[in-house]
């Protein structure tokens, strides 16, 4: 997700911004909403355990609320999330950053 947002790590190594975490967890919402919710979600390093701290709370709060309980099963069993401080390289070694 975030090799699709252009300034993100300008503003996340340089200008100590985390205005990002709430893309990221939109994102993940969205991804929840579309294809069920993720079982078990894992974190490395601080930011992505804030994060997955955060939609956990959220996820409670819905439970709640039963106006948007998801009820069908996931297609995703996992999810892994990884800080830019604990792994800077992996995001970038893709098949879009070589040639073919």
């Amino acid at each position: 997700m975030s090799l699709e947002l252009p300034d993100n790590f300008l503003h996340y190594m340089l200008q100590d911004d985390d205005a990002y975490k709430v893309t990221v967890i939109k994102s993940i919402n969205r991804m929840e909403k579309l294809f069920g919710p993720i079982k078990y979600k894992f974190a490395k390093g601080n930011t992505s355990a804030q994060i997955i701290t955060r939609l956990n709370k959220e996820r409670s709060g819905q439970t709640q609320d039963s106006q948007s309980v998801v009820s069908f099963e996931s297609e995703f069993d996992c999810l892994v999330m990884l800080d830019r401080q604990i792994d800077l390289i992996s995001p970038f070694c893709v098949q879009q950053v070589y040639e073919g």
